[in-house]
Order: structure tokens, then sequence, then C-alpha cells
């Protein structure tokens, strides 16, 4: 039973050793910081989406890509990936620039959702982080008040 357990607390040390990562790591926060159209066509929508991305760990974090998903009211609006590699230092942030892409359907749903005034969304995808390339899920979600962010 002792050598169960020693080659089990090996294996566990030898995977965080591996891992480039502390085994306390704690995911990365994205949130997004800003959103604007930069191509349309009949078919697809280009934005540029600026990435807030959070470090709450002590060590620098490398992200080496990026798979996110953009929902506005409980609806697929645009989706996007990204291979930019960026390292938020620790206890630190940095704003990622990357490409959103939408299609007619998307968009013409938002534009329906829109003219009621308040927007719900919510973005979610996968980071891959540290020297192993770790998949790391994230999600965070909001309101906009679009009449409130007219009238400013």
């Amino acid at each position: 039973m002792r050598i169960k357990n020693l080659t089990a607390l090996t294996t566990i040390g030898w995977l965080v050793a591996c891992s480039g990562l502390p085994l306390n790591t704690e995911p990365p926060r994205l949130s997004i910081a800003g959103l604007s159209l930069t191509d349309a066509n009949l078919f697809e929508q280009r934005f540029k989406l600026e990435l807030r991305v959070q470090n709450p760990n002590d060590f620098a974090l490398p992200i080496h890509a990026l798979n996110y998903v953009i929902e506005i009211n409980d609806q697929p609006f645009a989706t996007g990936v990204s291979n930019r590699s960026v390292t938020v230092p620790g206890y630190g942030s940095d704003v990622v620039e990357v490409e959103a892409i939408s299609n007619l359907g998307g968009l013409l749903r938002q534009v329906k959702s829109a003219l009621k005034g308040e927007l719900r969304y919510r973005l979610r995808g996968d980071a891959i982080v540290g020297e192993n390339k770790w998949k790391v899920p994230f999600e965070q979600h909001g309101e906009v008040d679009l009449a409130a962010a007219i009238l400013r």
C-alpha cells in the first residue's frame, strides 16, 4: 500500500514539475474591453475585439492562444481564435486585440435584441497557458444598457 501511495505522489510531483506552472495556479480572467466593426459584407462581419486579460497569480503567465465565443441575449453572436502570444505579469493585466467574426444571422438577431434596449452578453472560451500549453476554460458575463450608453 505504501508503494502505491509513494508512486502516486511521485507521479503527481512529476506532472506538476513538468507543467511549468505551480500547483496552485489560478486561471486568467478575461473580459471584453472593447468591440468595434472593422469590415462587413452581406455574409460576414469582422470585429476588432479587445480582451482584458488579468493574471491573479504572483508570477508571469504565458498565454499562447485563445478560442472564444461571444453570446448576446443567450444567442451566438461572434466567434474567434487567436494564436497571438502574450505574457501577463504577475498580479497584472494586459489588453489583447483579436478578431471576432459574425455572420448575417447573428447580426440580425442582435439588431432585433438591441431595439429592446438592454443586452446581456457572455464571453466564454479557452486559453492555452504555460510551457506545456494547458487548456484553461474562462467565462465572463454582464449587461449593457444601450439607452444609457447612447446618452453619454
